[in-house]
């Protein structure tokens, strides 16, 4: 019997290594067992992928925008949703028929977040802007 054949790891050069690294370590920061989450091959080539049309900043801000936006959107994702099931691991959150619409709504949530701390000169951590809730003015 013939063995199956093995692709072989495309060759990522250090600086895109280090993006992908970054992406990773934003999402794993959020993760309850972080210990069991692996950066395989084929998350590798996803996020190296989107770091072809999107910045690491931009996809580090998605990671950050699910995880932490109070939108219906978000809230669905987190598990907000009829069956309390969530949907954050980073083949959905980087899904390439959402990713550029994910990447207008983080960086629009992000510009009003700083606008909204920034009248009061304070900057809160991610945990109180997520139990702050929507603002109420």
């Amino acid at each position: 019997m013939a063995e199956p054949a093995v692709e072989e790891p495309r060759r990522v050069d250090a600086g895109k290594r280090r993006d992908i690294e970054r992406v990773w370590e934003s999402w794993l920061d959020y993760q309850r067992f972080p210990d069991r989450c692996v950066l395989s091959e084929s998350r590798v080539e996803l996020i190296a992928s989107r770091l072809h049309s999107h910045s690491a900043e931009e996809l580090c801000l998605v990671v950050q925008y699910a995880f932490e936006a109070n939108t219906p959107e978000m809230r669905f994702l987190r598990g907000d949703n009829r069956e309390a099931r969530t949907y954050l691991d980073l083949e959905n959150l980087l899904r390439v028929t959402k990713i550029d619409s994910r990447v207008e709504r983080a960086t629009e949530w992000a510009a009003r977040e700083d606008q909204d701390v920034a009248d009061i000169g304070v900057r809160l951590s991610p945990v109180a802007v997520f139990k702050r809730g929507p603002w109420r003015g």
